[in-house]
């Protein structure tokens, strides 16, 4: 595959699946045994655990806004920089809907082999996110 047709079936993943709710294209882009690498992606592989961590945010928050700020591709690896701003109107784990509205920012990068995913690595602004939503005081301002 080439690096132009590699980005295409990554930004599926914001575009379709995240933003679009087209939970099916993952049998379409995510290999059958792909590996999740990051902090709290549900357990397993393949194409259901991306279909169950698209539920959860889906459920969780109004997408607002999902931009990709910066995508680089290389060999076998796309990395999108991004930047997310959503309202938490659904649960979230054990958090209720708070009706606030949230902006984080991650990185994602995916390795990709025969036209898919076959690992994808996340880390993001847990923290910052719930700081937003009052879970999490923010820290002090640092003093002079």
């Amino acid at each position: 595959m080439s690096l132009e047709q590699n980005k295409a079936i990554c930004r599926r993943v914001h575009d379709d699946v995240f933003e679009g709710g087209r939970l099916e294209v993952c049998d379409e882009i995510v290999a059958p045994d792909a590996q999740y690498h990051g902090p709290g992606f549900p357990p397993g592989r393949g194409p259901e655990v991306m279909k169950q961590d698209a539920t959860i945010y889906r459920t969780a928050f109004r997408f607002d806004r999902l931009v990709r700020d910066l995508e680089l591709a290389e060999g076998d690896l796309v990395t999108h920089y991004w930047t997310f701003t959503g309202t938490h109107v659904g649960d979230l784990g054990d958090i209720k809907p708070t009706g606030r509205q949230v902006t984080i920012s991650g990185v994602d990068v995916f390795r990709l082999k025969d036209g898919r995913i076959t690992d994808f690595y996340q880390q993001w602004d847990q923290m910052g996110m719930m700081q937003q939503l009052g879970v999490v005081p923010s820290a002090a301002p640092a003093r002079a």
